[in-house]
């Protein structure tokens, strides 16, 4: 099994003590340092993502038929010129389940921002259609910090935020390729690209100092059992009394222990399949991944025969769980760490790394819409998952 290799940014001045740590609550987990690192992607990630990229904008409208296409775009909040102009023949291709269009370019980036809400709210209610499922979820501080990139002219960074648009508590991005087919030098797409797919992720230390309880770290760590493999080494590192710090990363059960800070290749693709949050979260106690958790419905009945619900995400490893009440799916899982700390994969591009993150900031991330509610569940203390 394989994974890109990742770059970082600013991780190494900031674990060497030059930065102070964020705050996270002590608890029965130890007293934890946390620091704020960014990853990126190898550079074929983003070769890839340019392919990707290059090729015309298309919207797409499932269960209507073309001359419901006006009306619809009506409602959406287009104005009478705009939906003239959509309606050309030319522009609009017709399917059994679905309408396509290619819209002019100048008429996509005079979207206002609202129209955009709704636009690919739309359209991202097609499971069969994830354009505007997977879109860019931009960190509040892309547009400072892109400026200070050599190579990136100002020019693009304004079309760039042009096309913003806010969805739930966040900010995002749908069309790329409007902004990379206006630009001319390769150097500045790559640029602009691995800026768009930097992620945010947290790098944690337990500290250990010579008043720390040994007996209540081990045991919660170890999840009751779960996780009793790290137990040596953590005795081990505990007995010797002259280490300040242990990383995390020794702390996680082994799938998640390797996934930390990577991103998916090839390796963990199973036909038209590959890891998810869901998969991730099902997997996370597990020695090796079981790729039935590739689909919904095992990843459901799991939940249901395995785990049992909780008031709040206390242990270690436990499973959160957002879910929209309004079409009855779920959006994101990820799994409880200590503090607000959560493991988690957000989204099932490969371009999206495994990383620690807040569980605030996890919830923001996936509350697109008011109907959006958070769930914890425990696996089952008598359940040792296999592969």
């Amino acid at each position: 099994m394989g994974f890109g290799l990742v770059a970082f940014s600013h991780a190494e001045e900031k674990l060497g003590g030059e930065a102070a740590s964020l705050p996270v609550k002590s608890g029965p987990w130890g007293i934890m340092e946390v620091y704020d690192i960014d990853l990126e992607p190898p550079e074929n990630y983003v070769s890839y993502i340019l392919e990707q990229e290059d090729r015309p904008i298309t919207w797409c409208f499932t269960g209507i038929r073309a001359p419901e296409l006006p009306e619809l775009l009506k409602r959406i909040g287009l104005n009478s010129d705009q939906i003239q102009r959509l309606s050309d023949p030319d522009l609009i291709r017709q399917f059994d389940d679905r309408v396509e269009v290619i819209p002019p370019r100048e008429l996509v980036k005079s979207l206002t921002s609202e129209v955009r809400v709704q636009l690919y709210q739309v359209q991202s209610m097609d499971p069969e259609y994830p354009r505007y499922q997977s879109t860019f979820y931009i960190d509040p501080r892309w547009r400072k910090e892109v400026a200070e990139i050599p190579g990136i002219q100002p020019q693009t960074v304004e079309s760039v935020t042009s096309l913003f648009y806010p969805r739930g508590r966040g900010t995002q991005l749908s069309e790329l390729p409007l902004i990379l087919g206006e630009l001319k030098e390769d150097s500045e797409r790559r640029l602009l690209v691995r800026s768009l797919l930097r992620e945010r992720s947290l790098a944690v230390r337990l500290k250990i100092g010579a008043g720390s309880d040994h007996r209540f770290l081990t045991e919660y760590w170890s999840a009751r059992g779960k996780n009793q493999g790290m137990v040596p080494l953590m005795e081990a590192v505990l007995k010797r009394g002259d280490l300040e710090h242990y990383d995390l990363v020794h702390l996680l059960p082994p799938l998640p222990r390797m996934l930390l800070y990577t991103y998916r290749d090839a390796s963990l693709v199973v036909g038209n399949s590959s890891p998810d949050c869901f998969w991730t979260a099902a997997n996370f106690f597990n020695q090796e991944p079981s790729g039935r958790f590739l689909d919904d419905l095992p990843f459901a009945s799991a939940l249901e025969e395995l785990y049992h619900r909780v008031s709040e995400p206390s242990e270690f490893g436990d499973l959160v769980l957002m879910i929209d009440e309004t079409l009855g799916y779920g959006v994101h899982a990820c799994n409880y760490i200590a503090g607000d700390l959560v493991f988690t994969k957000n989204g099932r591009s490969f371009s999206q790394p495994w990383v620690i993150n807040t569980l605030e900031e996890v919830i923001k991330r996936y509350s697109t819409k008011p109907g959006v509610t958070v769930k914890y569940f425990r696996l089952n203390s008598e359940f040792s998952q296999k592969s």
